[in-house]
């Protein structure tokens, strides 16, 4: 699988910042992050002062591959969603498309108190967005 990088053009930016947005309001989360699966960040909304955000990214990426390996061994294409339950913060990972996910930080949230109908939408507004501009990186391909 090619992992292309992205550039976003100021417009498509916007859009992934509204969907984020429009997710931590949904989901009551302290803090949703957009990152591509070589664990670079490509967008975040929320408080993020607390932590080495490039860590973060770069540990659920790897957190992720693993987790994939581990769904690859059992006969299944990937798992969709991740959660760690932790004493002050959970974590939930969502693939989106085979380039990206979505990672949230939730406090006092349980996975089954999550809309995951609105994490499905928004991570199919998201996967178009970015296939949208790893088209334009790479001409000819579609």
């Amino acid at each position: 699988m090619e992992i292309p990088n992205f550039k976003l053009e100021a417009e498509e930016y916007e859009k992934i910042l509204l969907v984020l947005a429009s997710l931590q309001l949904k989901l009551q989360a302290d803090s949703v992050f957009l990152i591509n699966r070589t664990g670079q960040e490509i967008a975040h909304e929320g408080n993020s002062n607390q932590f080495d955000v490039q860590a973060l990214s770069s540990l659920a990426a790897s957190n992720l591959a693993a987790t994939f390996g581990l769904a690859s061994v059992i006969g299944e294409r990937e798992f969709e969603r991740i959660y760690h339950k932790g004493e002050k913060t959970n974590i939930l990972m969502s693939p989106i498309g085979e380039f990206a996910f979505l990672l949230f930080l939730l406090k006092d949230r349980e996975e089954h108190d999550l809309d995951l109908k609105s994490i499905r939408r928004a991570s199919l507004i998201l996967e178009d967005v970015l296939k949208k501009c790893s088209r334009r990186l790479r001409p000819g391909r579609r």
